[in-house]
């Protein structure tokens, strides 16, 4: 269960990822996703930055 909710709460971190991404390209047109996903999770833990690049990856390409 613990696994699941995991899962879900990555997902839905990475769905607040896309929206976010989407603003900051029209302000940082330059960046890439990943920096755009290093840039949101700066100060945050890495397990999560890597959690939410590969849920990214998996929905989105």
């Amino acid at each position: 269960m613990g696994l699941f909710l995991h899962l879900l709460v990555v997902n839905l971190i990475a769905e607040a990822f896309t929206d976010g991404k989407q603003a900051m390209r029209r302000m940082y047109p330059t960046r890439t996703d990943g920096d755009m996903i290093s840039y949101w999770t700066e100060g945050g833990t890495c397990e999560l930055d890597a959690a939410a690049t590969e849920v990214n990856r998996t929905n989105h390409h």
